[in-house]
Order: C-alpha cells, then sequence, then structure tokens
C-alpha cells in the first residue's frame, strides 16, 4: 500500500476531533456554521461540486469546483470559482515519465493577487516525499515566495519523518516538526515536536487513537504541552450505531464540550450535526449544520 505524507499520519485522530464540530476560529472561540454541499458525479471521470457555507452569521460564501479525471492518461484537472471573485486552479500527473509513484502538481490562485504552486511527490510503500513552492505574485502577497517540505519512512509498524516550512525572504521565521509513531490496523500511538522560528517557540503534541471493534467505536486522547502555555488534553470518543449513523462526543480540560451526529438520511442525502459549549455556560452554545447530496 503506498505511504502516505507526513500531515496524514495522524489523520483519523485529527478527523474525530475536529470534523462535524463547529470550527475553531483564530481567536481560539468555536464558530457557529451551516454548509450546503452538492456533489454531481458522472461515469466518464466529471465531477462537480456546489458548497455555500456561513459562519457566525456573517455573509454567505460560495464556491462552484468542476473537476476532471482521466485515468487513461493518469492525470486530473479541477477549477474553483468561489464567491469572492478568486479561482483555484489545479492540474496533477501521476506516475509521471513512466515513474511509479511521481506525482507533480500545479496550483494556480487568481484573485487579489497571483500564485503559482508546483508540487513534486515520490511516494511507495515505505517513503513519501515532496517539494513544495508557493510563489505569490503581487503587491498584497507580501509574505514572498516559501517552501513547504516532507520526508516520512515506514518499517513495519513504525513511521517516522518530519516537515519544514521556509520563507525564502525570511529563513529563520521557519516552521519545522518532527515526528514518530507506531501504527497498528486499530491502534495509533505517536508524538511531535514543533518548532516556530517566528515566535521562537516549540511545541509537543501526543496523540493516542485505538479502534475498539467489538463496542464499534474508537478513542482518542490528544495532548500537547508549551513553555509558558501549560498543558492541553482533549478527549473524544465516536461510536458507530450502524452502517449509516455514528455519534461522537470530545471534552478538553478546559470544560469545552463537543457532541456530533452524522448520518446518510439515504444514498443521495447525508446529514452533520455538531454542537459545542463550555460546561461552566450551557447558553452559549455553537451549532453547525452540513448538509451534502450527492447521486
Amino acid at each position: 500500500m503506498t505511504l502516505g505524507p507526513f500531515s496524514k499520519v495522524c489523520k483519523n485522530a485529527d478527523d474525530l476531533l475536529s470534523k462535524v464540530f463547529p470550527s475553531v476560529g483564530s481567536d481560539g472561540a468555536a464558530q457557529e456554521s451551516q454548509t450546503l454541499k452538492v456533489e454531481v458525479k458522472s461515469a466518464n471521470g466529471l465531477k462537480n461540486v456546489v458548497e455555500a457555507s456561513r459562519k457566525n452569521q456573517g455573509a454567505i460564501t460560495a464556491s462552484v469546483e468542476p473537476s476532471l479525471t482521466c485515468d487513461k492518461c493518469h492525470g486530473s484537472f479541477s477549477a474553483k470559482v468561489k464567491s469572492d471573485s478568486s479561482v483555484d486552479v489545479t492540474i496533477t500527473g501521476n506516475n509521471v515519465a513512466k515513474v511509479d509513484g511521481l506525482t507533480v502538481e500545479v496550483k494556480a490562485g487568481l484573485g487579489a493577487g497571483v500564485s503559482v504552486t508546483p508540487k513534486v511527490e515520490f511516494a511507495n510503500d515505505t517513503v513519501n516525499t515532496s517539494v513544495e513552492l508557493a510563489y505569490p505574485l503581487g503587491a498584497e502577497q507580501k509574505d514572498g515566495p516559501k517552501v513547504d517540505a516532507s520526508l516520512l519512512f515506514a518499517y513495519e509498524n513504525f513511521r517516522i519523518g518530519g516537515a519544514a516550512t521556509i520563507k525564502i525572504a525570511d529563513v529563520n521565521a521557519a516552521q519545522a516538526q518532527f515526528g514518530a509513531a507506531y501504527v497498528q490496523q486499530d491502534l495509533l500511538a505517536g508524538a511531535s515536536v514543533c518548532w516556530n522560528g517566528e515566535s521562537k517557540k516549540y511545541k509537543v503534541n501526543a496523540v493516542f487513537h485505538h479502534q475498539l471493534a467489538d463496542l464499534a467505536a474508537d478513542l482518542v486522547v490528544k495532548g500537547s504541552w508549551e513553555p509558558s502555555v501549560g498543558t492541553n488534553v482533549t478527549i473524544g470518543v465516536q461510536h458507530k450505531i450502524n452502517e449509516s449513523t455514528s455519534t461522537k462526543a470530545k471534552v478538553n480540560q478546559a470544560g469545552a464540550v463537543g457532541l456530533a451526529l452524522s448520518t446518510k438520511v439515504n444514498s443521495n442525502v447525508s446529514l452533520d450535526l455538531g454542537s459545542q459549549f463550555a460546561l461552566g455556560d450551557l447558553n452559549d452554545q455553537k451549532i453547525a449544520l452540513g448538509v451534502t447530496l450527492s447521486n
């Protein structure tokens, strides 16, 4: 099986603690939201996604994203048009130059400014490595170009790797992460150390994810520690009621509680409902509602 990137080693655990629940804004507060998503697929590889969302009673944002996947030519194309008049175009080629596992992707963003982001990734069953260059153009793109690189190795049940983001104009502001994990079919235990060159601070993360097959449940414990900030721990549980419905609950040491329900109403309609509130203030509850329609 092809090894995924370093950033997705703990994806299932992260999704359990974040998906469906209200998202968290830059100020750390939960955001109320409503989302409607419509997906239309055809047998020839053409797909169209229309999405509209609203957060904290603000303005409605929307996007239309047609895409085409061509198995014979080992590539795909997508163009995402947003309500703010910006457009994101992505072209991907797989097994480039007849090299199995070599992927080349080019993204172009057109809006207030223009950005071009080429990416090269190589992956097989023991290694995943990638390099991405984000090159913004225009007066409003103040940060300048940056490089994202990641590397992940697998040996039996062990994963070890790292990732870094480097701003060309300010190398000292680089961000880096190094981590290791032990992975089984129903168990993941991992830890990582992150360094932020801008703030000159580091952070230690740890995660434990256990799938309890007999109970049709998942348990996730995620913690972090920062100097001058201290420890933060979140515990999450997911229970699969049947093939189409699951519930989730999470709580952190600050007393923030999240409850969520995901259900497939029928073969074409999926419903996600999540809430988050503080144990000390039950009236301050944030709701996230998502509806997906697909053929």
